[in-house]
């Protein structure tokens, strides 16, 4: 039980403070938003925002007594988001929890906390990933944003992804204050990290833009930005893609260079991409973006088949779309191609999720129109992903976050000894966390450790193409299917993959081209209440992983 778990009573202080100071909104500094540009299992960064451009800093340690210190670095903006102040704690304990404050002597934050992550190539790593929680009625975001936030955030994931359609004109400083004022509710507690979508540039590019002035990401090594970067998460690995910045003239290819560089050097078990805009997605009835709409196919598909990208997360759509394992745009099994997710389903109480269908869709398995969050938990090497349904429709403005539904399962075989390292003495029992960085690990299938074997796949029938009954389990009907591999070329070693879909929209899809239609463009206050479950939850979400 989520609130019998020890608490720190320092974050109850945070919400009577904020209670007693509800006069003065604007208090500074507010906004504290957690995310990372080096290692996050041994920095963190901090972003807030400061009516005032003097000296301030970030304090942090094992205790609220902190004991280490750093200067911030400012960025004038302007109105209600005035001064971004920005610091970076370094030095930290992988998988530790720690206590900040930003500010200075006249005016310091609450005491906030926050976990490093893991450093163990098989410890567990709980992953959400949502898009398109931009407003569609009115500007800013969506208006019960911080309530799918905080609900997603009670399952107690390490990190949270937004891909993009942030707020409705990026342009406008303003509609970002409103924003930020829904997502600190929890980006102050775990790093939440937004990804450019094409409501969200402006009102120049790269650190000219208000995106990047307001939020601190790792910086490529091509052109120093912070538009298109990638960064390691326990044993994943995670790229980062943008398609309306540094386009190259409309070829891409600065950062397809860049990608292609990426993925060959990392050492990851596991690899993701993400960005804004879908390769793979079957528009409703002429309602939505097109699939690969401005032409990136061509330019990144060969890059994740040849690097074997796990899965590729997009949003754009305002739905949820699970297709197959593809590889050259066809079926493969999954231990040979890379599944594509689309995921816009972040604009909790808006009108504009569209219902869709559970028709014939070229090589997808699953779809819902429903408001959601998708979630992937990763320990060694097994990935389960989840479907989070909020509910809602076209017309109805969303209901409460349903139990996670999984929707996939992937399973890598690695070599006995890849979560432990042996030590002087002869001993091989040791600790995950201190597994040995040289240990042989299976990629590509050319391990000589990694055992060639049977790849099974299940296709579980009858889930329901709208989300309907997804919160009770996983369909009511299973169809199973065996296929046979060696593992080998681009394999990670044997994988057993497990996708639930409808049966009808499974593998026995005809093979051809990817559907795709005419496509459409458009696009406060924090209730006491909701700060209050927060301050109590937040500590007991944050040490889960240590008591599990």
């Amino acid at each position: 039980m989520l609130f019998g778990r020890p608490l720190f009573f320092s974050a109850v202080l945070v919400v009577i403070i904020n209670l007693v100071s509800a006069a003065s909104l604007w208090a500074t500094p507010r906004w504290v938003r957690l995310s990372f540009e080096g290692d996050p299992s041994t920095t963190m960064s901090v972003t807030w925002n400061d009516d005032s451009q003097a000296v301030l800093f970030v304090q942090w340690g094992l205790t609220p007594s902190y004991g280490n210190e750093t200067t911030s670095k400012v960025v004038a903006m302007g109105g209600d988001l005035e001064y971004v102040h920005s610091a970076r704690m370094d030095g930290l304990t992988p998988d530790t929890v720690y206590h900040y404050r930003v500010g200075n002597t006249d005016k310091w934050s609450p005491d906030y906390t926050f976990a490093t992550a893991p450093a163990g190539k098989c410890d567990p790593i709980k992953i959400q990933i949502f898009g398109d929680s931009r407003a569609q009625i009115g500007a800013g975001s969506a208006m019960r944003y911080q309530d799918l936030l905080m609900s997603g955030f009670s399952l107690g994931p390490d990190l949270m992804i937004n891909t993009g359609d942030i707020v409705h004109k990026g342009e406008e400083a303003p509609q970002w204050s409103e924003d930020l004022a829904k997502e600190t509710t929890v980006a102050t507690f775990i790093p939440l990290l937004n990804i450019i979508g094409n409501h969200d540039d402006g009102p120049g590019e790269g650190d000219e833009a208000n995106f990047n002035k307001l939020f601190t990401y790792p910086r490529n090594p091509v052109n120093d930005m912070e538009d298109f970067y990638s960064f390691d998460y326990g044993n994943a690995h995670f790229a980062v893609l943008s398609p309306y910045t540094f386009k190259s003239d409309g070829t891409f290819q600065m950062q397809a260079e860049w990608l292609d560089k990426d993925l060959a050097e990392t050492d990851k078990l596991w690899k993701f991409v993400l960005l804004h805009m879908p390769f793979y997605t079957c528009p409703v009835f002429g309602l939505g973006h097109d699939a690969d709409e401005d032409g990136l196919g061509p330019v990144f598909i060969p890059i994740f088949d040849r690097h074997h990208v796990d899965i590729v997360f997009s949003g754009h759509n305002h739905y949820y779309e699970l297709f197959q394992p593809l590889k050259g745009g066809q079926p493969v099994p999954i231990e040979e191609g890379t599944v594509y997710v689309t995921a816009g389903g972040g604009a909790l109480g808006e009108i504009g999720m569209l219902n869709v269908p559970d028709v014939a869709c070229q090589y997808r398995t699953q779809t819902s129109g429903s408001f959601h969050i998708t979630q992937m938990t990763i320990t060694g090497g097994e990935l389960v992903f989840e479907f989070i349904d909020f509910g809602g429709s076209v017309i109805l403005p969303g209901e409460n976050m349903k139990p996670p539904v999984e929707h996939m399962r992937i399973t890598k075989s690695l070599p006995p000894d890849y979560c432990f390292e042996a030590v002087e003495d002869g001993d091989t029992e040791a600790d995950a966390e201190t597994a040995d960085a040289d240990s042989e690990i299976v990629s590509d299938g050319d391990d000589e450790n990694a055992p060639e074997g049977d790849v099974e796949t299940v296709t579980d029938g009858d889930l329901g193409g709208e989300g309907e009954g997804e919160g009770e389990g996983e369909g009511e009907g299973e169809g199973e299917g065996e296929g046979e591999g060696e593992g080998e070329g681009e394999s990670d070693g044997d994988v057993n993959g497990h996708i639930d879909g409808d049966a009808e929209s499974s593998n026995n899809k005809p093979v051809g081209d990817m559907g795709s239609s005419g496509g459409c463009s458009s696009g406060a206050g924090i209730p006491a209440l909701l700060l209050l479950l927060v301050a109590v939850s937040v500590p007991a979400i944050i040490r889960r992983r240590r008591e599990e």
